[in-house]
């Protein structure tokens, strides 16, 4: 529903996507798949998640296959999108 492309993501930058949706959109998950990466595990997203009583549900540290559909078409975005520039 939403990319936000940027070097560095901060997690407050991605609880202003996460926001956006939600007032813009009407659209708020019941549930987050994320990757245990800073910007996933900030003080911003939990207190984002616990306030929209959003469950963030964590992927095992090297597993990678907890989340292999998102890493396949992240992969794939990277290398059809990104690469070009």
């Amino acid at each position: 529903m939403a990319i936000h492309i940027r070097q560095g993501i901060k997690g407050h930058q991605v609880v202003e996507v996460l926001e956006g949706l939600r007032l813009f959109k009407n659209a708020k998950p019941k549930k987050i798949q994320v990757v245990n990466e800073p910007e996933f595990i900030s003080k911003e997203i939990d207190r984002w998640a616990y306030e929209q009583k959003v469950e963030l549900i964590f992927s095992r540290p090297g597993k990678p296959t907890d989340n292999a559909y998102i890493e396949s078409s992240n992969g794939s975005f990277h290398d059809e999108y990104l690469n070009i520039n």
